[in-house]
């Protein structure tokens, strides 16, 4: 089962992939007591037969449409890092600023009392290891150890391969730490535990202390039901929905900020329903490309616009990136709607104008 649950994980994100080594080296490693052979036979082979099954379903979509597959999950994103390279970014591109960031991010002290945890139980386990005398809970133990050990260490080092370096990334490793040390206080001598249970009782108040009072502002929101950003994305949604008014066959809402148009139950065009990700990169794939996947560019939505004659526009979320559904907008004389869509603004067609196109 557990090739099969890595390869669920791995199917919902692929970033999950770096589990798959982590638990072939664990499963190698595991029951030295027998020969390599019957331990690949044992371990290895129905850890690899599990995560064969669980990938089944992704691997009928790779066999469909090799292409496609291969610029969603790997193209694209050597595409988007090329995009914010051209964009001057620098930031969590190179090796060392992303070890800068990730020290920044590490230094706060929800992540710095999770560090010390994890180098406290580490050197108690080693103590056990080098005294001659591991624990039957430290032996029973040690799998988990080593698993969850190299999933730190495997998502640690995935994190200079992904460029740029966004905060959702380092969550990885930090998770697998926290389960990393759960496992390592489970591997320490009963005699060892009221020590370590001090340890992460203080690391606990610790990280409530500092990061607690950050958290307070927010509670005035936790009993506004209105606040949270589901109901009020879907609130604005209806109000969008409302100053666009009724549509005609064919009518269409551009924009690079599709979810308010989708919680609508608005048609969107279709080039612009991945919002801003396939936008951005569209000048650098091929024109032909752009049409296989039903996409645009900053360089091609015009033509698009001029074609299609959209209902809406709604802009103002993507920055630079809406400059030129905003030229469109103006240029064609759309009725700017005067009310502000949670920092966004609704440019709609003037009936007239689309009779004269």
């Amino acid at each position: 089962f557990g090739g099969l649950l890595v390869s669920l994980a791995i199917g919902t994100k692929l970033l999950y992939a770096v589990m798959a080594p982590a638990f072939l080296v664990t499963a190698l490693l595991c029951l030295r007591s027998l020969p390599f052979r019957r331990r690949v036979v044992a371990t290895v082979v129905p850890l690899l037969l599990g995560m064969l099954v669980g990938l089944f379903p992704v691997m009928i979509y790779l066999f469909r449409d090799v292409d496609g597959f291969m610029f969603n999950n790997l193209q694209y994103h050597r595409l988007n890092a090329v995009w914010y390279q051209l964009q001057g970014v620098t930031d969590t591109m190179s090796i060392g600023s992303k070890v800068y960031y990730i020290s920044g991010l590490l230094a706060e002290p929800s992540n710095v009392a999770l560090s010390v945890c994890a180098v406290f139980l580490t050197l108690a386990v080693m103590r056990t290891l080098g005294a001659g005398r591991p624990s039957t809970t430290l032996r029973a133990g040690g799998p988990a150890v080593l698993l969850s050990g190299l999933l730190v260490l495997f998502s640690a080092a995935l994190l200079f391969m992904i460029t740029p370096l966004a905060d959702q990334y380092v969550a990885i490793p930090i998770l697998f730490g926290l389960l990393f040390v759960v496992c390592l206080y489970a591997g320490i001598p009963e005699e060892g535990t009221p020590y370590a249970r001090l340890v992460l009782v203080a690391a606990a108040l610790a990280t409530v202390f500092f990061t607690g009072p950050r958290l307070f502002k927010y509670q005035d929101r936790v009993c506004d039901v209105r606040s949270w950003t589901a109901i009020s994305v879907h609130a604005t949604a209806g109000q969008i929905k409302d100053a666009i008014g009724p549509l005609r066959d064919g009518d269409v809402v551009a924009t690079l900020s599709p979810l308010y148009v989708m919680e609508a139950g608005l048609p969107i065009l279709p080039e612009l329903a991945t919002g801003p990700f396939m936008f951005r990169i569209g000048d650098l794939i091929p024109a032909a490309k752009r049409r296989e996947y039903v996409a645009t560019s900053p360089s091609d939505i015009g033509r698009l616009l001029e074609k299609t004659c959209p209902k809406a526009i709604l802009v103002g979320f993507e920055a630079e990136l809406d400059s030129s559904l905003v030229e469109y907008a103006k240029e064609h004389n759309y009725t700017r709607v005067d009310k502000d869509f949670q920092g966004g603004t609704l440019y709609v067609r003037r009936e007239e104008n689309h009779g004269l196109h």
